[in-house]
């Protein structure tokens, strides 16, 4: 069970990441959207809007895709969900230096959940993707409210 809950985790990730790193090498940046894999395995994709600047305007697209998800959750419509936005993270192993990253919350219905960071430096303006990484993630969807 939890292989396949793993699997239609990761399917959700892939479904979701490339608009992000999309959107990092069009423009440099993105506002939060988010996702779910709904009962019969289909992907569906929520975006708020295509402004790009203020950093409390993206909280509140969190916070949005936060509470549309929990809902989306206790509805029973989703098998597993997913949010993606931008953050500054700690380099694994490096305690001191952060970078920018693409982070992907995902949680599966099947007490599954982990975060996800695609790390970007900008070279002459143009965006280089470092190796992705992961950690354990907290239940804010299914078991977390």
């Amino acid at each position: 069970m939890l292989e396949e809950t793993k699997k239609e985790t990761n399917t959700l990730l892939n479904s979701l990441l490339p608009f992000g790193m999309e959107q990092i090498l069009k423009n440099g940046e993105f506002y939060p959207y988010a996702g779910y894999m709904d009962k019969n395995s289909k992907m569906v994709m929520l975006g708020f809007g295509d402004n790009f600047g203020k950093e409390k305007e993206a909280k509140d697209f969190i916070k949005l895709s936060e509470t549309l998800l929990q809902g989306i959750c206790k509805e029973n419509k989703a098998k597993a969900v997913g949010i993606v936005f931008m953050v500054k993270t700690a380099i694994p192993h490096d305690s001191i230096s952060k970078i920018d990253a693409i982070k992907v919350v995902l949680e599966h219905k099947g007490d599954y959940s982990i975060e996800v960071f695609l790390p970007y430096t900008f070279i002459d303006r143009v965006p280089t993707f470092g190796k992705i990484h992961a950690q354990k993630g907290k239940p804010n969807f299914f078991f977390g409210k």
